[in-house]
């Protein structure tokens, strides 16, 4: 038996689930509104005084949420001079094919600035960076507000030194993050690596905070692991934005698989509706996996379990927009969270 407890927690938009095992091997199970730092409130009654807590392991959908709602930090995109347009022309791909009124999401990122610079599709460097030029701007960029940086640059995961170069100058300058395509998705495609370091730009900053003030509560000696998108766990400081878009999904995938297995169940499908989110998932004898995510409309290049993610949970905000009935993104939250629960929220479904 383990000599402390062991405790983990599924952070939601709405709720908080938490499940711990103390050292005789009891299982204890809280539920609890997802406001403040529930991880903090789940471990105060659960664990005696003197207790040691030899593990947490964290599944969130803090990333998820963030991504679907677009409540993400200020970033901005650097990207090649000449594709500034880059994330408003994307693939010209329709989704809808037959929809009368398509419309396009609007770009993670507050703005996207041109870094003048040019590399060859065989690597070689066709016009130098302007280190100059790009100072200016991210001093006048970090003036206005902008706290993460996302770059994408032409060719850059066959000759990523340019890339490395403007984050490195990005940190000097004051940035609190920085995203370089050329380490998140080291392969071909600008517009994928574009996407994937802007969703990384926009939502690790708020992964961090979240993290922080988890490990600040945490009992000295704890270890504090994260759930991946991938199904697997890391340190939780070293979880990034890309990584934990389906942090608390891919929990659910995994505990799908094993219930199918206790119940000699061959194929089952999951559905998991929180409160901002709703989930889907198969699983046939072996969790099914994907290389790219796709939340909310999204695309991002990332090993991730394959997770259907849409923005429609129990805390999804209702509206009668242009004239008709919607739901969401937006969700009520936990606190005042959906008016059923009398603190004056909005209506939700």
């Amino acid at each position: 038996m383990s000599s402390g407890w062991r405790i983990a927690v599924d952070r939601g938009g709405t709720f908080a689930d938490v499940v711990a095992v103390d050292p005789q091997g009891r299982v204890h199970v809280r539920k609890l509104l997802a406001r403040g730092q529930p991880e903090a409130e789940a471990l105060a009654p659960l664990l005696p005084a003197g207790a040691v807590l030899d593990e947490l392991r964290l599944g969130t959908t803090v990333a998820t949420n963030a991504l679907l709602t677009g409540q993400g930090a200020r970033a901005v995109l650097l990207v090649t001079r000449g594709f500034g347009d880059l994330l408003a022309i994307g693939h010209q791909s329709r989704p809808d094919l037959f929809a009368l009124d398509p419309r396009r999401l609007p770009p993670l990122v507050e703005a996207t600035e041109e870094v003048d610079e040019r590399v060859a599709a065989d690597g070689t460097v066709e016009r130098p960076l302007d280190e100059g030029s790009l100072r200016r701007s991210l001093r006048r960029l970090r003036a206005s507000g902008i706290e993460s940086v996302a770059v994408a640059l032409m060719h850059s995961w066959i000759a990523p030194e340019h890339e490395r170069r403007v984050g490195e100058l990005a940190r000097e300058v004051g940035f609190d993050h920085v995203a370089l395509s050329s380490e998140l998705s080291p392969e071909p495609g600008l517009l994928d690596r574009a996407w994937t370091a802007e969703a990384d730009a926009v939502l690790s900053p708020v992964l961090r905070a979240y993290v922080r003030g988890v490990l600040e509560r945490c009992p000295p000696g704890a270890r504090l692991l994260a759930m991946q998108s991938s199904g697997g766990l890391c340190a939780a400081e070293d979880l990034r934005g890309v990584q934990a878009v389906l942090s608390g999904p891919a929990g659910g995938v995994v505990a799908c698989g094993q219930v199918a297995r206790e119940q000699g169940l061959s194929a089952v499908v999951g559905f998991d509706m929180g409160g901002t989110s709703t989930d889907v998932c198969r699983w046939a004898g072996d969790r099914e996996r994907a290389e790219r995510l796709e939340v909310g409309g999204r695309s991002l290049r990332s090993p991730c379990l394959d997770v259907v993610t849409v923005a429609a949970g129990g805390g999804s905000r209702l509206h009668l927009r242009d004239g008709r009935f919607q739901v969401g993104p937006e969700s009520a939250g936990a606190d005042p969270g959906p008016a059923g629960y009398g603190r004056g929220g909005p209506a939700t479904v």
